[in-house]
């Protein structure tokens, strides 16, 4: 069974950006700026959680697979 794809940065910092700016005005600026900041400090460690979290499932898988 192949394993999970690879992430990047780039995906984690949209995802995270997506994710902060929810619910936030176009043009509330202030409220934008902070929420791009807040993107830039966690999407290393979001992006590492998300890898660890795919490959536990990758594990759990290949653990259930018939002939593991």
């Amino acid at each position: 069974m192949p394993g999970p794809p690879p992430l990047g940065l780039p995906w984690a910092q949209a995802e995270a950006q997506a994710f902060h700016l929810q619910g936030v005005g176009r043009f509330a600026r202030a409220e934008r700026s902070a929420a791009k900041s807040r993107t830039a400090l966690e999407a290393p460690s979001f992006l590492a959680a998300e890898q660890a979290r795919l490959h536990a499932a990758h594990a759990s898988l290949c653990a259930e697979a018939p002939g593991a």
